[in-house]
């Protein structure tokens, strides 16, 4: 079955969906990003290739902000990958940090403010755009076929989508820049075979969140979602070939027995005033 073109609430993923893990059997997954799972240096990638087997996984070291270590990423994948072939992108990869936009910092001698840190824009925009230009060359490339589907999901955040008031420009600017990634590529994306979702997380006791943070949020009442239903998300994602252009969230358990939900927000109804410029902007574009 081909994946959605329509945008719209009745492509949204249903509360009570199902889905067969079955036939992700055989494919072969580039995931850039492996802080989460503790592969972030060569040996800590060594311990888990030794865990899994070298017939389940490779691991090559990648600097998200080097073009030559992603493409290098790309093309090991292909030629070690079981069928030599390329299925699915997993654009994980990812920083965070403290909010120098926002936060007051020393001024120079002369009273003017310094230049802040943008790091995390610089990685997780353009880095994440550097492994959506290589997955836009290499999965329209892969074989073609009844089984075969090509997926690129993207790690955002619930922060593209919320208001956070204070100390948090770049997650907000980061989420909303992943939001605009997906919303381009899901209408042409489909053309060539390749669909576009979104995972964004709400706040995960993860390794990428200290102890500290995370004991905070609780203590504010503010439950955390699971890094198994983040997992089950993703698995459902990556199994569901109808899914293109939605935004799955990963959420407490106290929101949804299943701890993900589609989030329902970039949805353009034709009684929305926006439906009437997006079509402008398809015939627009149809002409460039």
């Amino acid at each position: 079955m081909a994946p959605h073109i329509q945008f719209t609430a009745d492509q949204a993923l249903s509360p009570n969906a199902t889905f067969d893990a079955g036939v992700l059997a055989g494919k072969s997954i580039v995931v850039t990003g492996g802080t989460s799972v503790g592969a972030r240096s060569e040996h800590a990638g060594k311990r888990l290739l030794d865990e899994f087997g070298p017939k389940q996984l490779r691991f090559v070291q990648c600097d998200i902000m080097s073009w030559s270590d992603q493409l290098k990423l790309f093309k090991t994948a292909l030629a070690e990958s079981p069928a030599r072939t390329l299925d699915i992108v997993f654009a994980n990869a990812g920083i965070s940090g403290p909010d120098d936009v926002f936060l007051e910092s020393p001024l120079t001698p002369e009273g003017d403010p310094v230049k802040p840190n943008v790091n995390v824009i610089e990685t997780d925009i353009v880095g994440t755009m550097y492994t959506i230009k290589l997955a836009n060359h290499y999965l329209p490339r892969q074989p073609a076929g009844a089984d075969r589907d090509r997926l690129v999901l993207i790690t955002g955040s619930l922060a593209g989508y919320v208001d956070r008031p204070g100390r948090s420009t770049v997650c907000c600017c980061q989420g909303f820049g992943v939001r605009g990634i997906m919303r381009c590529m899901r209408r042409t994306g489909p053309n060539h075979g390749v669909r576009y979702n979104i995972l964004a997380p709400w706040y995960i006791r993860s390794k990428v969140m200290s102890a500290e943070v995370a004991d905070k949020i609780m203590a504010n009442g503010i439950d955390l979602a699971s890094m198994d239903d983040a997992a089950t998300a993703i698995l459902h994602i990556a199994s569901d070939v109808k899914l293109n252009g939605r935004t799955i969230a990963v959420v407490p358990r106290s929101e949804t027995p299943k701890g993900y939900l589609d989030v329902k927000q970039d949805d353009i109804d034709d009684d929305k005033m926006l439906a009437g410029w997006q079509r402008k902007c398809d015939q627009a574009a149809s002409h460039v």
